[in-house]
């Protein structure tokens, strides 16, 4: 597994398990008689890999209160809590995540020792939950147990389950975009920082709140949403170009 870059080991892998690779039966034709760079990497079950998503934020969250708590004049105290406790009640949550420019956002109830998951199209449930070293992570999704990896690098999680990957993006509160012009067409950086995906294209129609860009900045990346539904008129910049505070990241026009 490897996470926070995109490689070819998915290509390697497939190349050395093909049988005429491993009998020797090799030329500078290879890859093209074979298909090898045509077979498409597998894409995994998305719910499951989101549900990790969301448990590996919920876990990492759960590990820093615990460290908290510990260094807490009064670590049992409720005032030293932040983990939706409620009294008489299921604690509760939310997460908004962006995967591959899909918005999913999951209430979170805390159920004793799990967690239930409502996308709004159906709950998941998660139960024995043991996050490992380097983003390992086992539960048991809806009754089935589980065994992958989230590793997290910022607020971007790597999933890893029954052999495919997938990036997921965790989406703060209040990350949405600083627009110096909401309605006149220009959608401005918040702060200097790294473009590191670009989600939409050149004429693209988008609704309120779609995820446009997204900016990487303190080691945190900062989703530039759409502030009304509209059209994406200019991108001036491309993956990996850096950007300075206050300079035009996406080019819109707000709907009539």
């Amino acid at each position: 597994r490897i996470a926070g870059v995109n490689t070819n080991l998915f290509f390697l892998e497939t190349l050395v398990r093909h049988p005429a690779f491993a009998e020797g039966r090799l030329d500078t034709h290879f890859i093209e008689e074979h298909g090898i760079a045509a077979v498409e990497p597998p894409a995994g079950d998305a719910q499951a890999m989101r549900a990790m998503a969301a448990v590996a934020v919920l876990e990492d969250r759960a590990a820093m209160r615990r460290a908290r708590q510990d260094g807490a004049p009064d670590r049992f105290s409720p005032w030293a809590r932040d983990d939706a406790w409620r009294l008489n009640s299921l604690g509760s949550d939310r997460l908004d995540l962006d995967d591959s420019g899909d918005r999913v956002s999951f209430e979170i109830a805390y159920a004793g020792a799990g967690y239930r998951l409502d996308s709004g199209e159906g709950a998941i449930f998660v139960s024995g939950v043991a996050r490992g070293s380097n983003g390992g992570l086992t539960a048991e999704i809806d009754g089935r147990r589980r065994s992958g990896g989230a590793v997290a690098d910022g607020n971007r999680f790597t999933v890893f389950l029954d052999g495919a990957r997938r990036e997921i993006l965790l989406v703060e509160p209040g990350a949405a975009a600083m627009s110096a012009e909401v309605g006149g067409g220009r959608l401005t950086s918040p702060m200097p920082g790294t473009v590191v995906r670009v989600l939409v294209e050149v004429g693209q129609t988008v609704a309120k709140d779609a995820p446009l860009i997204v900016l990487e900045a303190m080691k945190m990346e900062h989703t530039i949403a759409a502030p009304a539904d509209g059209t994406v008129e200019s991108l001036p910049f491309a993956v990996g170009d850096r950007v300075e505070e206050g300079v035009e990241l996406v080019g819109f026009r707000a709907a009539a």
